[in-house]
C-alpha cells in the first residue's frame, strides 16, 4: 500500500480559512514540522514548513521560513500561532517533544499533544519506533525514500511540502489503530498519567536549560588539557619516541606487549593484542604507564566528547539544554543527550553547573530507591523492616557479615540483580574501591542470599514467569518482551534472564521519578522553583535563596506514595526517603 496525500499550500487568507474550516469539525489533527538541522536555540535554527492533517488523505502545509516562501514569514508565524493556540482539539505528533520545543522557539505553545512514538514505546519497547516503521507495521505501508534531512532547506518547497504533508497524514492514520493497541495492552493509564505528562515536564526542562558557570568550565577545560599534556609526556618517555600516539592501537600494543613485555590477556577478532579498557585493566598493576594510558584515554574522551562541545553548545545566557528521551531506554529509565546529563562524572566536572546569583542548586535524591523497590517486590522481610524503621540497611549488612560499610554497599547493590562472584568482585573494586578475592566474593555472595532469602526467590520467580510469558510486566503495567529467554544460546538466554530480574525494579524506579517530576511541576505553591535536570533517582532544582525553606515541601511530594495506589492500585509498603544537597554549584 502507498500513501497518497493531497497537499494544500497555505499562503493566502483563503487558504487559512480553508484550514480553519477543516479543523472546526475535527476532534484531533496531526501536526508535523520541518526545520533546519540545528538545535532550536542555535542562531541558524528556522522552522521551514508546518504540516497539519485533520482528514486522511490530505494535509495543509504552511511554508514559514523556507527560501521559496512567497508569504511573509512573520505573518505566517502569527497566523500559525493563533490557529494552534486557539484550537481546542488534540494534536497528534510523532516524537512530539521535538516539535513542541521547536514550535516554542517560534513563540507557539502547545498545551497538550498525543505522541505515536511514545505509544509504540509502551506497546513494544523492543521494536523500532520511526514513522516509517510504524506505518509499515500498522498501516501496511511500503517504506519510502526520504530526502537528506541534513540539508532540508536546500530541497524545493514543493518536495519538502509533499514529504511534510505525507508525514502528517501518516501520523493521523496511525493514531486510532495505535490507541486501540495501547488500550488492548492495558497501558492507557501509564500513557496518559505518566508518560505524556512527563514528556511535557521534560520539554519544559529542556527549554529552560541547566545553568553553566562558563568561567569554571573554562578552568576545567584548561586543567584537563594541562593534565593530558603531562600524561602524554610521561607516556612518550616510556615509549621512547616523541611521535608516540596513545590512541593508535598498533603503537600502544607494540609498547605494552613488545617494548615492555607485558602479558596480553585479551585479543581482538583479527588476532591483534587488545588495547581496550578491559584489556588494559588486566595489566594496569604491572606497570605505571598502563594507569597513565587509561587516565589519558578517559580525560581525552571527557575533553573531546563533553567539555569542549558543552562550551560550544552553551547558549548566549550560559545554559545547556539537554534533550531528554523518555521513550528510548528499554528498561524504562530516562536518557538524555547534548549533554547526556545522566553521565556527567562526579567531582570537578559537576561543579561547572550552577553559579546563578541569588540561587542555589538543590539536588533531591531518592535514598536507595532500587533496594527499596526490590524489597517491596520480593517482600523481603529483613529489608522491609529496615526501611520501615528507617534503619541503615548497609550497616545491617556490614554487621551481619563483619565487613566495613563500603563492602556492605557493594554487596547490597551488586547482588540486588544477582551478580555472580566474578561480577561482584569487579563491582566491589570499580565502584566501591573494595578489593575482594574471587573466593571471598563467592562466600559473601552465598551468605548474602542466605540472609536475604526472598531476593533469591524473587529472582527465580521472575525468570520462571518470564519464560512462560516470554516477557515481564512491571508493577505499574509496563511490558517488556524477552523473546530470547528460552533461546538455546545460553548467552542470549542469560541476558534475557537478567532483564527479567532488573527491568521491573529499574522501570518502577524510573516511573516513580517521572511521576514525581510531574507532580512537582504542577505544584503551584512552588512557583519560582524549577527542576533543571533528572539524574537517575534524583531531581535537580534551581531554587531562589528566599525559597530555600520550601525544600521540605519538595521532599514531602517526592516521598508521598499515595498516588501510586490512586493510579495503579499499588500500595507501596516500603517508604520512600530523600536526601538533599544544597550549594551554589552541583556537587
Amino acid at each position: 500500500m502507498e500513501i497518497n496525500t493531497t497537499i494544500h499550500m497555505v499562503e493566502w487568507e483563503q487558504d487559512w480559512d480553508d484550514l480553519r474550516d477543516v479543523l472546526h469539525y475535527a476532534n484531533y489533527a496531526a501536526l508535523d514540522i520541518e526545520t533546519t538541522p540545528v538545535s532550536w536555540y542555535h542562531p541558524d535554527f528556522k522552522i521551514l514548513t508546518v504540516a497539519i492533517s485533520a482528514r486522511e488523505g490530505e494535509a495543509f502545509v504552511i511554508p514559514v521560513e523556507h527560501p521559496e516562501t512567497v508569504a511573509n514569514p512573520r505573518h505566517q508565524m502569527h497566523d500559525l500561532r493563533t490557529l494552534i493556540e486557539g484550537w481546542d482539539g488534540t494534536w497528534i505528533m510523532q516524537n512530539g517533544a521535538f516539535d513542541h520545543v521547536a514550535l516554542r522557539a517560534g513563540n507557539i505553545f502547545l498545551r497538550r499533544w498525543e505522541d505515536t512514538m511514545v505509544m509504540e514505546y509502551l506497546i513494544d519497547v523492543e521494536r523500532k519506533k520511526g514513522l516509517q516503521d510504524l506505518a509499515s507495521r500498522y498501516l501496511n505501508v511500503e517504506k519510502w525514500k526520504d530526502i537528506d534531512y541534513k540539508k532540508p532547506e536546500e530541497e524545493s518547497l514543493d518536495v519538502l511540502a509533499r514529504l511534510n504533508g505525507r508525514d502528517a497524514d501518516v501520523t493521523l492514520r496511525l493514531y486510532i489503530p495505535m490507541l486501540n493497541e495501547l488500550h488492548k495492552h492495558d497501558m492507557g493509564t501509564l500513557y496518559r498519567e505518566v508518560m505524556m505528562p512527563a514528556s511535557y515536564a521534560l520539554c519544559n526542562m529542556e527549554w529552560e536549560g541547566i545553568p553553566v558557570d562558563l568561567d569554571r568550565l573554562d578552568d576545567v577545560i584548561s586543567d584537563t588539557e594541562d593534565e593530558l599534556e603531562t600524561l602524554l609526556d610521561h607516556i612518550k618517555e616510556v615509549a621512547g619516541r616523541d611521535d608516540f600516539n596513545p590512541n593508535s592501537y598498533k603503537q600502544l600494543g607494540n609498547m605494552l606487549y613488545g617494548t615492555l613485555g607485558l602479558p596480553c590477556h585479551i585479543w581482538t577478532d583479527t588476532g591483534a593484542p587488545g588495547t581496550n579498557a578491559e584489556a588494559l585493566g588486566k595489566i594496569k598493576n604491572m606497570h605505571p604507564v598502563v594507569e597513565q594510558v587509561l587516565r589519558f584515554k578517559k580525560l581525552r574522551k571527557l575533553l573531546t566528547a563533553s567539555l569542549r562541545p558543552w562550551r560550544e553548545l552553551a547558549d548566549k545566557d550560559g545554559y545547556l539544554h539537554p534533550r531528554y528521551k523518555p521513550a528510548f531506554v528499554k528498561t524504562g529509565r530516562l536518557s538524555s543527550e547534548i549533554p547526556n546529563i545522566q553521565q556527567v562524572p562526579r567531582g570537578a566536572v559537576r561543579t561547572i553547573f550552577g553559579g546563578i546569583p541569588g540561587h542555589q542548586i538543590v539536588e533531591v535524591d531518592f535514598s536507595q530507591m532500587e533496594l527499596r523497590i526490590a524489597a517491596f517486590l520480593a517482600e523481603e522481610p529483613t529489608m522491609m523492616r529496615a526501611f520501615q524503621l528507617d534503619q541503615d540497611l548497609h550497616q545491617i549488612t556490614a554487621d551481619a557479615f563483619k565487613v566495613d560499610r563500603q563492602t556492605a554497599k557493594s554487596l547490597n547493590f551488586g547482588l540486588l540483580y544477582g551478580a555472580g562472584p566474578r561480577k561482584l568482585k569487579w563491582i566491589a573494586k570499580e565502584q566501591y574501591g573494595v578489593d575482594l578475592t574471587e573466593l571471598q566474593a563467592e562466600s559473601l555472595r552465598a551468605r548474602w542470599f542466605k540472609k536475604y532469602r526472598a531476593i533469591a526467590a524473587y529472582h527465580r520467580r521472575m525468570v520462571t514467569q518470564a519464560k512462560i510469558d516470554k516477557g515481564v510486566t512491571t508493577a505499574f503495567g509496563r511490558w517488556r518482551p524477552l523473546e530470547d529467554i528460552n533461546d538455546r544460546d545460553y548467552r542470549a538466554a542469560g541476558h534475557a534472564e537478567r532483564q527479567a530480574i532488573n527491568t521491573p525494579i529499574q522501570s518502577m524506579a524510573s516511573d516513580i521519578t517521572l511521576i514525581k517530576l510531574t507532580e512537582l511541576e504542577q505544584a503551584h505553591y512552588l512557583e519560582g522553583i524549577r527542576p533543571i535536570a533528572t539524574v537517575h533517582d534524583s531531581i535537580l532544582f534551581l531554587v531562589p535563596d528566599d525559597k530555600l525553606e520550601l525544600i521540605p515541601n519538595i521532599q514531602s511530594i517526592m516521598e508521598d506514595t499515595g498516588i501510586f495506589k490512586d493510579l495503579f492500585g499499588v500500595n507501596l509498603t516500603v517508604p520512600l526517603k530523600t536526601d538533599v544537597k544544597v550549594g551554589t554549584h552541583w556537587s
